[in-house]
């Protein structure tokens, strides 16, 4: 059946495995179809969307991030003091320096 044609023309949601209706009510048929196609019969680890959000959240900090408005950052972001630092990178540098002076 790989090497058939088969048109695929007028599916529908229904016409689909159960496990993949969900997605096609989000992205259409068309595009679980090509999914179907891409990575059918194999394993796909799909990370959330928090991974997404908080990349953009760290380049953010780190754009605003002046050396000293850290408390400010940690606020405005529901972060802590040390995060904020871990984000810019600041912590390790301080670490680096205070182990290099000892």
């Amino acid at each position: 059946m790989k090497g058939d044609k088969i048109r695929m023309e007028g599916v529908t949601v229904a016409d689909l495995p159960e496990t993949m209706q969900l997605l096609a009510e989000e992205i259409g048929v068309l595009g679980t179809l090509a999914v179907m196609r891409m990575l059918g019969g194999t394993r796909v680890y799909i990370p959330s969307i928090e991974s997404v959000q908080r990349k953009l959240r760290d380049a953010m900090i780190r754009g605003e991030f002046t050396g000293y408005n850290c408390r400010e950052l940690a606020k405005k972001y529901g972060l802590s003091e040390t995060q904020i630092l871990n984000i810019t990178g600041l912590k390790d540098r301080a670490q680096r320096v205070k182990g290099a002076t000892s």
